[in-house]
């Protein structure tokens, strides 16, 4: 389950039924997804209600070749971030960092993430 306040525009979740969709806006008490390739629209509550529950995609190697990322010597990067496997995610890093790295498991983590420290979106081609 993700919490509300996990959720911003542009992130994408998974619907209880599998359906990908792409955060179009949210408030209180509903989440405005439109499903790619598609032109319908889902309505759902960030709180569980069966059929419309929205759940966090997990990370996946085919997930961040899609997002840019490339792999090397076991390592994913992109610009001057890297993500190395740490079970039961990735270990988000920069060579800048004097610490250890940030645990990330899912898509919309890496997206606020990402963004959080670039100012840009992190695009993804689902």
């Amino acid at each position: 389950m993700v919490k509300a306040q996990e959720i911003r525009i542009g992130n994408y979740f998974k619907t209880e039924i599998g359906l990908i969709g792409k955060v179009l806006s949210f408030h209180e008490s509903k989440v405005t997804m439109k499903m790619p390739h598609s032109t319908s629209v889902i309505h759902t509550k960030p709180q569980f209600r069966p059929g419309l529950d929205i759940d966090p995609i997990p990370l996946t190697p085919e997930i961040l070749e899609k997002a840019g990322w490339e792999k090397f010597a076991g390592v994913f990067s992109k610009n001057e971030w890297a993500l190395r496997e740490d079970a039961p995610g990735y270990e988000f890093n920069s060579p800048y960092w004097r610490t250890g790295g940030i645990s990330v498991q899912y898509v919309h983590q890496l997206q606020n993430l990402y963004f959080a420290l670039t100012g840009q979106e992190l695009e993804i081609k689902m």
